[in-house]
């Protein structure tokens, strides 16, 4: 937050304190006087107005790709446990064995 404050205090000093940092022409003379803080301010929330719309499109993108690249790991995922299925059968049968040994000894009871 004092980023923002201190970015903003920087714009508006160069914007109505700085005289000889903003050069405003139209129709080829310049503009003079009190209107050139008010056009260079002008000019700054246009400025800001064209950020905010080009974070929002980026957040967005990001995001849309964040999607993207969870479902290539998910698919990389799921290819490797089916890759990965065969080898674990040697050890699906003895888990199996000793389940049922236990759910016959577990009916006695």
């Amino acid at each position: 937050m004092a980023l923002v404050v201190l970015m903003l205090a920087l714009a508006a000093w160069g914007v109505f304190f700085e005289n000889n940092a903003i050069s405003i022409v139209i129709d080829g003379r310049e503009i003079t006087g009190p209107m050139k803080g008010a056009i260079g301010a002008g000019g700054m929330l246009v400025a800001l107005i064209a950020l905010i719309c080009a974070a929002t499109l980026l957040v967005f993108v990001v995001t849309g790709l964040g999607i993207i690249v969870l479902g290539i790991l998910i698919l990389f995922g799921a290819i490797g446990l089916a890759t990965a299925s065969p080898l674990l059968l040697t050890l699906l049968i003895p888990v199996a064995v000793v389940w049922l040994v236990v759910a016959m000894t577990g009916r006695k009871v």
